[in-house]
């Protein structure tokens, strides 16, 4: 039986819930990185409307927040749910390798940094992290910048190398990484490859289904990346210390998950 929460659908079968988005695989992982903190500090780049600062909020009202949004729409969102609220800190700029601008391209709302031919373009204010964030520790980090991850990840290497990020959550996208295949192909590996050795573990999340969580070795990165690009899907990709699970807390997240969804509806 198919179930639909808003714009998250799932397949139930036998009282057991199956995702088919990738917000939730994302949402697991995030609460169970919440349980190594108390007081957590997340950084939010590529906010949208807000939905990952919000889950953060509804399991630990403590978090401190700094949330990301360079697409004027969204913000007006975050400024309407998330402005009034104190531990949360609203940014209506991109995270770049620079202070700037560079070309936003919006679509029905929705905003993507990779050229778009025949959409809206605007151009927005665009900081490095550090320009806005001191030296604290970073306890979760997440990415969803439409074909911009590259490029926050280069901006965000000295606070990985100092060791002051202890998990980033990011998308991935391999056909918005180069022109051709093989360039495409040949950018992945290499942004596989680059990541810092502070990182123990690297894990893909599942878009589909029952399996949530899955480490990823590096003689297996060229076939997730080949798997993608030939599929022309995306992923998730997490690089943490925090050994995750995907067992029987994924269903307490998934139904705890899709009751706040139904909440909101």
């Amino acid at each position: 039986m198919i179930r639909t929460f808003g714009n998250y659908t799932c397949v139930d079968i036998n009282g057991t819930l199956y995702h088919e988005d990738g917000d939730v695989s994302n949402a697991i992982v995030t609460r169970q990185c919440l349980s190594y903190s108390h007081t957590p500090f997340c950084v939010d780049i590529g906010a949208d409307q807000g939905w990952w600062t919000r889950w953060i909020l509804a399991h630990n009202s403590d978090a401190t927040i700094h949330v990301f949004e360079p697409n004027p729409i969204s913000y007006k969102h975050l400024e309407k749910d998330l402005g009034q609220t104190p531990q949360v800190y609203l940014h209506n700029v991109a995270v770049s390798t620079t202070n700037g601008t560079l070309p936003l391209y919006l679509e029905k709302g929705q905003s993507h940094s990779r050229v778009m031919d025949g959409k809206e373009m605007t151009h927005v204010p665009c900081v490095t992290l550090s320009s806005v964030l001191s030296d604290t520790i970073i306890d979760i980090l997440k990415i969803d910048v439409e074909g911009h991850e590259l490029q926050v990840f280069e901006s965000i290497r000295p606070w990985i190398e100092s060791g002051r990020v202890n998990t980033i959550i990011t998308e991935f996208t391999p056909k918005w990484y180069g022109q051709t295949k093989d360039e495409q192909f040949q950018e992945c590996m290499s942004f596989f490859h680059n990541f810092p050795p502070q990182f123990q573990e690297v894990y893909c999340l599942s878009r589909h289904h029952d399996f949530i969580v899955g480490p990823i070795k590096p003689d297996e990165y060229g076939i997730l990346i080949d798997t993608l690009l030939q599929t022309n899907l995306q992923t998730d990709i997490v690089l943490t210390n925090i050994s995750l699970c995907h067992s029987d807390i994924s269903q307490i997240c998934l139904h705890d998950y899709i009751l706040q969804l139904s909440n909101r509806l």
